[in-house]
């Protein structure tokens, strides 16, 4: 009895798991930074994110100075900065992956139009207030529940463009993965 009760949980979970997977997408950008008269005053940096079906997930900028700005994301754990001293956490994590449906994202009130990117079909969402400062124009991929392709981040000053230089779907080897947790 017991035995069965276990397998019907691990059953339970296991499609829970499954039917909740995210998408494994890595995508690297070149980042570039433009004054008011477009002119470029940094970069281009390498950028890259790289996402596993578990929804775990790390993201890396090289800065201005040539060290990189790492964060990353550990299901039920949260997001986290990584930090002289430990970790820091900067948010929570999803718990499932955003819908497919792109019905869902053409309603989102940030919704702006449909585009095309590297060849892949993307919806642009307008997120953030002009009064606050900055606009974030995102890509995203409803096909790939919703992962970043490209984003274009508006401040009063300055424009800084991340393009996608190059897009790979599929599980990532754990070497991709080369920071790990520390708190």
């Amino acid at each position: 009895m017991l035995v069965a009760a276990a397998i019907g949980v691990g059953s339970a979970l296991a499609s829970y798991h499954f039917a909740h997977r995210f998408d494994a997408i890595t995508v690297r950008w070149t980042v570039t930074t433009y004054d008011g008269e477009g002119k470029i005053v940094d970069g281009p940096r390498l950028a890259y994110r790289v996402s596993s079906t578990t929804g775990r997930w790390q993201q890396v900028v090289e800065t201005k100075s040539g060290k990189h700005q790492i964060f990353l994301s550990e299901p039920g754990q949260g997001v986290f900065g990584k930090a002289p001293g430990g970790d820091r956490r900067v948010s929570d994590t999803a718990i499932s992956p955003e819908p497919s449906d792109w019905s869902y994202w053409r309603n989102q009130p940030e919704y702006q139009r449909d585009d095309t990117v590297m060849g892949i079909p993307v919806v642009v969402l307008k997120m953030g207030e002009e009064s606050e400062g900055t606009i974030v124009d995102e890509y995203r991929a409803p096909d790939y529940h919703g992962a970043y392709i490209k984003m274009v981040v508006h401040h009063e000053d300055n424009l800084i463009v991340y393009e996608p230089v190059s897009v790979t779907l599929g599980e990532p080897s754990p070497a991709d993965f080369k920071y790990q947790l520390q708190r």
